[in-house]
């Protein structure tokens, strides 16, 4: 809810601690910056002379092929994303505090990964597995917890790379798996996609619904059981709300949820206030998303007859 992230910022705003280490990070990064410019600056007057010899037209496209790739690299190797105290601080002390606020028995680990093999286990579940198909694999901000004080839940940022012949594909954002009570007969995935094979496809009576998502499932009273009118309606307004596509799986007694977005979990010195409120914001939202539907989902397979 608005009113309630508000007030969470402004919590947050009150970590003095973390604001010390923002103003020695924000003081480094200019100090990395005229460092950088100095390097490029005298590095491409070398480059300059060096071609002194040859001819106008020449120079200019031998600048070109150098200066560009040249300048890049010095720029990314001095300017690396900050990885020091105040990222480890943020995590810490806003990261965490997040992820309290809605899950019980939180063990956050930043620099642990979720296990590629859980990963794996999810993909070879699914009935289709198309955009799980990958040649590397990385995680971090691994996260244990539990809703209710029962249900387990896993979750930690995610990235695949799946290497083509002109461009990557790179798929990153939140993974997260939750242990339910009871196991399903069949399979349910709801994914974001604009998959066209109707293997497995099954059409529900929300045009709104099918504007976001598409069903998947081997047992189509599953899925109708599941996909409850309310349902349907809780994950159009999530959709709307935290503006990022999800899939959703639940395979036997355990529900995957992945949330395509961007880098999670990291602050931002790029910013007037230490604490970057959009980006803060996104987390939020996801965060009570995930909190919402496995709230949900558990409630909702509890009470189902299997």
């Amino acid at each position: 809810m608005k009113k309630d992230f508000e007030s969470f910022y402004d919590e947050c705003l009150q970590d003095e601690e973390l604001y010390v280490e923002w103003e020695v990070a924000k003081k480094e990064k200019n100090i990395k910056l005229i460092i950088s410019l100095i390097i490029i600056i005298i590095i491409d007057v070398c480059i300059w002379k060096l071609l002194k010899d040859y001819k106008y037209m020449i120079k200019i496209l031998c600048s070109m092929a150098f200066f560009v790739p040249i300048d890049s690299i010095i720029y990314e190797l001095i300017n690396k994303p900050n990885k020091g105290k105040y990222n480890k601080l943020y995590k810490k002390n806003i990261m965490n505090k997040l992820i309290n606020k809605f899950f019980d028995n939180v063990s956050y680990k930043p620099n642990k990964s979720m296990p590629e093999s859980i990963y794996k286990f999810a993909r070879d579940g699914h009935l289709l597995f198309i955009d799980f198909l990958y040649d590397k694999y990385y995680s971090e901000d691994y996260i244990e917890c539990t809703i209710g004080g029962k249900n387990f839940i896993r979750m930690a940022e995610f990235k695949t790379i799946k290497y083509e012949k002109r461009v990557n594909c790179i798929i990153n954002g939140l993974f997260v798996v939750i242990k339910l009570n009871k196991s399903i007969k069949g399979k349910l995935e709801i994914r974001p996609d604009s998959e066209t094979k109707k293997k497995y496809k099954i059409k529900l009576d929300s045009q709104e619904f099918e504007e976001y998502f598409n069903v998947y499932t081997d047992e189509n009273i599953l899925a109708t059981r599941i996909l409850t009118h309310d349902i349907m309606k809780f994950l159009i307004k999530c959709r709307k709300r935290i503006g990022k596509k999800f899939a959703i799986a639940i395979i036997d007694n355990e529900m995957y949820i992945r949330v395509f977005a961007e880098e999670m979990f990291e602050p931002s010195i790029n910013n007037k206030n230490f604490i970057d409120k959009i980006r803060l914001k996104r987390e939020y939202d996801i965060i009570e998303f995930i909190y919402e539907l496995s709230k949900k989902m558990v409630e909702l397979i509890n009470e189902m007859e299997i």
